[in-house]
């Protein structure tokens, strides 16, 4: 049977708007008037910071404003400020926001093949997402993609790539019977992957987590089982990456942030090539050992055994 489920994109969003702030920034005063901006990021994900400065008798190493800056895990330099010699009271203000992941100028490889998120063997049924104020004609993103995949209870959901947990999630102890709309707060994964793409996983049914923030992951590690009575077994997921291009328009409080490109993932189904999985269609996972290989070094692989 084909289901379209219908998603506010907002909802794959949860990593960039966290109850706990996961950047912060503050300023430090040097010597002859000068200031260096330092970003302090709790997660174990790479964070884009923009900052927005007003600035008068000062200059920036940033180039342009606003300026963008890469906030890796702990505590790094995102800014630095320098009284313009000639200035006899220079002032400066800014604003900033962070967005999971490395901003990029360019898109990421999208011929890269990821496996079917679960154990080899095991059979996934694919239905379509799309965003529900599409669904009632309202504008949102230009570009939302997600896959839902159908598991049974018991069944195990495993990572399509390699990658770092950055956030996790599996408070959420009832399914949800709704077939069309989902509440906010779900249990969830999120993985970094090394050209800076972002994969998310949304469960609309109780789950065990089985890692946690900070931990490495290879295709086809188990992140998570389905371990409780629930209506449905359904995972939501999407990949994305952030766009440096997009981080220029300002915030509209009237519709969701489009700073992200989604992708539309090719996964491997046990055929010659990889390719878009078709809602409506049953699929057996197969993990195949060159893609598992493929973004792994070389200590990982001769742990796995693939060398």
């Amino acid at each position: 049977m084909k289901t379209l489920l219908l998603l506010n994109c907002l909802l794959f969003s949860f990593a960039g708007f966290a109850q706990l702030a996961p950047v912060t920034v503050r300023t430090e005063p040097g010597p002859d008037r000068t200031y260096t901006i330092y970003a302090e990021n709790k997660s174990d994900a790479d964070y884009t910071v923009k900052l927005m400065f007003n600035l008068i008798g000062y200059t920036t190493n940033l180039s342009g404003n606003p300026g963008f800056a890469i906030a890796a895990k702990g505590s790094s330099v995102v800014a630095k400020l320098s009284p313009d010699k000639m200035a006899s009271s220079p002032t400066f203000t800014y604003t900033y926001q962070y967005f999971p992941g490395p901003a990029l100028r360019k898109a990421p490889d999208t011929s890269v093949a990821y496996l079917l998120p679960g154990t080899a063997g095991n059979m996934l049924v694919v239905s379509g997402v799309r965003n529900f104020l599409d669904a009632i004609n309202q504008k949102s993103s230009d570009n939302y993609f997600a896959s839902s995949f159908m598991y049974q209870f018991g069944d195990t959901i495993c990572a399509t790539r390699a990658g770092t947990v950055y956030e996790s999630f599996d408070g959420v102890k009832e399914g949800e019977a709704n077939d069309q709309f989902y509440k906010r707060e779900r249990n969830r994964l999120s993985v970094q992957h090394r050209d800076g793409t972002l994969s998310e996983y949304s469960m609309l049914a109780p789950i065990k987590l089985l890692v946690a923030d900070g931990d490495n992951v290879v295709p086809g590690q188990p992140l998570a089982v389905f371990n409780k009575d629930s209506d449905k077994y359904i995972l939501l997921y999407a990949v994305r990456y952030l766009e440096e291009k997009r981080l220029h328009k300002t915030i509209d409080l009237a519709k969701p942030p489009d700073y992200y490109i989604y992708l539309h993932p090719l996964f491997y189904t046990g055929e010659s090539a990889a390719g878009i999985v078709q809602s409506g269609k049953t699929y057996t996972v197969a993990h195949n050992k060159e893609i598992i290989a493929k973004e792994l070094s070389k200590k990982e692989k001769k742990k796995l055994g693939l060398q």
